[in-house]
């Protein structure tokens, strides 16, 4: 992720130093400039022709914000997900927000496993997955003119493949002693 130390010094958005993000387009001939304001400590925007690189910040300063700019991003997630469900156990929270943080910038996947470690349990994911895929039926659908009601529980084999993708798509198979785990409890299920 680009994280690029920046200045404006013209334009009505913004003006000051800040970090540079991303260009997003407003409108046909219009470019903002994403950037980071580190003093406010917000998202600000700026027209890209008057965003000039900053040489003049030493690469420490840099780090130093980057760090200030990834914990005050996370910490506003996990009070937000705190003021959603104030009365939630806070590793339930802390799950959520991970997952959240995950989900939308995986560009800081370090640092929200720095702050937010996981904390699935390997088997209990692996039961609830199954369990989860098991109840799943097929849809209503027409074949060939034909309507098939739906309704039916899908074939084994089918419903691991669907436990074992969506455990995938969610993480689960890069925490330790994921393939042995899998294997044991699918061994009795085959």
């Amino acid at each position: 992720m680009p994280f690029t130390p920046v200045v404006v010094n013209r334009g009505r958005k913004f003006r000051g130093k800040a970090y540079s993000f991303d260009l997003i387009c407003h409108g046909v001939f219009i470019e903002s400039s994403k950037l980071w304001d580190p003093v406010e400590k917000r998202f600000v925007y700026a027209n890209c022709e008057f965003v000039e690189k900053d040489d003049t910040v030493p690469q420490s300063q840099v780090d130093a914000d980057w760090q200030a700019y990834t914990s005050h991003f996370i910490n506003k997630v996990c009070e937000w997900c705190r003021s959603q469900k104030p009365d939630a156990p806070l590793e339930e929270l802390e799950s959520w927000a991970r997952a959240i943080l995950l989900k939308h910038h995986p560009e800081l996947r370090d640092e929200i496993n720095i702050t937010l470690p996981d904390s699935r349990s390997v088997r209990g994911e692996i039961v609830s997955t199954i369990r989860w895929a098991q109840g799943l039926r097929t849809r209503p659908c027409r074949i060939y003119g034909k309507f098939c009601p739906g309704g039916k529980p899908y074939p084994l084999r089918k419903v691991l493949d669907i436990a074992y993708k969506a455990l995938v798509k969610r993480g689960v198979d890069k925490l330790p002693g994921f393939e042995e785990t899998w294997r044991e409890e699918t061994s009795g299920i085959l």
